[in-house]
């Protein structure tokens, strides 16, 4: 809940790395939830937004990664 609310603030405010975070955020929410199709999309999201990269961006490419690996999809786990 706090991350859906962080997301709708930083859009509201146009802040590019916040919007970013809480796109993690909510990723990793569903992520611990199971439901692993949901958070590749949040997780796609942060790191497709424009703008500087940050550690954000390496984190949502790691957990992209890691959820490739955990499903046996090697060739896109090596990708990311």
């Amino acid at each position: 809940a706090y991350a859906r609310q962080a997301y709708q603030e930083a859009q509201r405010s146009q802040y590019l790395k916040g919007t970013k975070t809480a796109l993690i955020r909510i990723g990793l929410g569903y992520y611990s939830r199971g439901d692993f199709d949901e958070a590749l999309v949040h997780y796609r999201q942060a790191i497709n937004l424009k703008g500087e990269a940050t550690e954000d961006d390496s984190y949502a490419i790691q957990m992209i990664g890691k959820l490739h690996a955990e499903h046996s999809l090697y060739d896109s786990a090596i990708f990311y």
